[in-house]
């Protein structure tokens, strides 16, 4: 029985990742000269129904069918001091903007924020040492996306599978090459090529950077850190630089400063004028406009800038500091596990290079795109999944540095010369060997 319910879990998320994702190619059907290109930002809206269609089986799995472990999630948010910090924070925000924005659509999506963390916290408590199997899932399903939209609607026009935006398309090809990272399967390396050309296909220039990102890391933690000489290594980094040489005039192009002809998507100095307009909304309601309640031109196609809209100026400092911690976190339990020799450690290790890896990437793709605090595509629900895992206590591993000042401390003892027998120790020993003779005798 508890195996069905831990696999009803997985395949709930693996369900609610994939349809996000796949139902892009039934909403967003069309060509782009249907519309005009101020109507895209807006064309496909925000479509409750499929979010709750996708949402609620997850929830149904977490809530209904793992309630026994409700209890324990909450107890691990509550012990987690900076997951207890973005909960209570996005509850207390939650509840100022109910009463002073008074917005239907923002309140709802608050609730189901505030109910899908403890789910996401929930199955971490589930998949803590068996997570790969479900981001494996979650890598086939993904690509499987990243092939079909070709497919169905040919070559991109003016960066646009049909009218799905370019940003929700490079967003899936991201959390594609995520997945395939935490996933740990060699044989779906090959995965991060077919993200990676995915992303060029439609100038996704943070979709680029971010697998880009993620794929360097991985390679140089791995043969720095680890040590690893593997030559699936080798390979892999000589495959992702061929693929970069060849592209290596289209991504000139698409990181081009003055890319001023691709409109709301544009280079850097497009897009300055749109953090510019966010900053100004900003200044006139630093308390923020509500969760879900900011449009793609007010948030200046920046998740950082979202996050203060939608939250308030000082909600998001708190938050984003709390993102800053976890990354710490991670890395400190990176280096703590791999300096541990016990069986396991290795694997654990991994997992937290991985993750702070994707995570890393995730947030510098929070410069360039609003998908940051967001559970209605990809990239978003991994966001959420990363942020709301408790960090693993810290009482269980043994630190590098806690390891050498005890080593130190040992031969310093050693070095030391015996000190003097007090009177009572002469005493005592002259007592003990005055009854040895005496029994000899």
């Amino acid at each position: 029985m508890e195996r069905v319910r831990r696999r009803l879990l997985s395949l709930g998320l693996v369900w609610y990742v994939s349809v996000l994702a796949f139902s892009q190619i039934f909403v967003f059907r069309g060509t782009i000269d249907d519309l005009e290109l101020a109507e895209l930002s807006s064309s496909g809206g925000d479509i409750l129904f499929i979010d709750l269609v996708a949402l609620v089986p997850f929830l149904l799995a977490a809530y209904g069918v793992n309630f026994n472990y409700i209890p324990a999630a909450f107890k691990a948010i509550l012990g987690d001091r900076r997951l207890a910090i973005i909960y209570v924070t996005i509850l207390a925000v939650a509840i100022f903007h109910t009463f002073y924005h008074r917005d239907i659509r923002s309140i709802l999506y608050n609730v189901l924020l505030l109910i899908t963390i403890p789910a996401f916290t929930l199955f971490w408590k589930r998949f803590s040492n068996e997570i790969t199997s479900v981001f494996t899932a979650l890598s086939v399903s993904l690509l499987c996306y990243l092939a079909t939209v070709p497919l169905v609607f040919g070559a991109p026009h003016l960066r646009y599978y049909g009218l799905i935006h370019p940003n929700a398309y490079g967003g899936v090809a991201l959390s594609a090459a995520a997945c395939i990272v935490l996933s740990e399967k060699k044989w779906l390396w090959l995965g991060q090529l077919v993200a990676l050309a995915g992303a060029i296909s439609i100038d996704s220039r943070f979709a680029i950077l971010g697998i880009l990102l993620i794929a360097g890391a991985q390679h140089t933690i791995s043969a720095v850190a680890i040590r690893s000489r593997a030559w699936g290594v080798r390979l892999r980094v000589g495959l992702l630089a061929v693929l970069a040489l060849y592209f290596a005039s289209d991504m000139y192009d698409i990181f081009a400063v003055s890319d001023l002809h691709r409109g709301l998507g544009s280079g850097i100095s497009g897009r300055s004028d749109l953090w510019q307009a966010g900053t100004e909304y900003i200044r006139e309601d630093p308390l923020g406009y509500g969760f879900k309640n900011s449009y793609s031109l007010t948030s200046g196609h920046n998740g950082w800038l979202n996050l203060a809209l939608q939250f308030g100026l000082l909600p998001a400092i708190v938050i984003g500091s709390m993102f800053i911690l976890q990354m710490l976190n991670m890395w400190n339990e990176f280096r703590a596990q791999h300096t541990n020799r016990h069986p396991g450690a290795h694997g654990t290790s991994q997992l937290e290079m991985n993750l702070l890896i994707c995570f890393g990437a995730l947030l510098a793709g929070g410069f360039f795109q609003p998908q940051m605090m967001n559970f209605r595509d990809s990239i978003g629900v991994l966001f959420l999944l990363i942020i709301s895992r408790p960090d693993p206590p810290q009482k269980n591993v043994a630190h590098a540095g806690l390891r050498r000042r005890r080593m130190s401390y040992g031969v310093r003892r050693m070095s030391e010369p015996n000190p003097p027998l007090c009177n009572a120790d002469i005493h005592a020993s002259s007592a003990s060997c005055s009854r040895v003779f005496r029994d000899i005798k």
